[in-house]
């Protein structure tokens, strides 16, 4: 195996790790059947069944976060690695995955504060607390917008921000290229992917829930 396989699968578990480390904690400090219930979203009509359910719902709270993330860095690696193709650079696919799942990090340190800052801000905080809540976001600005615009609003944060730089660092070292070239390849690649992706979100909760919007 080489070099880079072995990155990769470095990579890999420690962002898996993070990750499903974050989800434990969480479940067990905010997202507990108890807080469900003074949210007025009980999971079972009958309150002594909530722990049972939430506890065989607990394995499909990792692996949709595995498949999740296995397709949100598998389309932005391909995406990148398309556009260095079409602008005539060449580098290995799975040196561009590295680069995404390195960078995909600075998602879980976000949702880290989020919990953290949760936990100590909103200590009788409601599901839909917990929704409207993210740090360092423009949902922050404008906490009164319809419940549609929330996903879009989030994903403009500081966070984000700080994924587009390193994506551009890891291909300025990766590729060898100027840190202006790499920074203006995300944002003509990956942005506009993300742009499409926020509206397609948006589009659907209107139509799920269009009492909300």
């Amino acid at each position: 195996m080489n070099f880079t396989k072995k990155s990769v699968l470095m990579s890999s578990g420690i962002l898996l790790g993070s990750s499903f480390f974050l989800i434990t904690i969480t479940r067990h400090l905010i997202l507990t059947p108890n807080f469900y219930q003074k949210s007025g979203h009980a999971l079972t009509a009958s309150p002594g069944q909530d722990i049972i359910l939430y506890a065989d719902l607990q394995k499909w709270f990792y692996l949709y976060d595995a498949l999740y993330l296995a397709l949100k860095i598998g389309m932005t690696a391909l995406i990148l690695y398309t556009a260095l193709y079409l602008g005539h650079r060449t580098l290995a696919f799975l040196r561009v995955l590295n680069i995404v799942l390195r960078s995909e990090l600075v998602f879980v340190a976000g949702a880290a504060v989020k919990v953290l800052y949760f936990h100590h801000a909103y200590p009788q905080g409601t599901l839909l607390d917990w929704h409207r809540v993210y740090v360092f976001s423009a949902l922050s600005l404008f906490p009164q917008v319809p419940a549609d615009w929330y996903y879009a609003l989030q994903t403009v944060n500081l966070f984000e921000f700080g994924y587009w730089l390193l994506l551009a660092v890891g291909l300025k070292m990766e590729a060898k290229l100027p840190f202006g070239q790499s920074f203006r390849l995300v944002l003509l690649s990956y942005v506009p992917a993300l742009l499409l992706w926020i509206c397609c979100v948006s589009f659907c909760s209107i139509l799920v829930f269009p009492d909300q919007a």
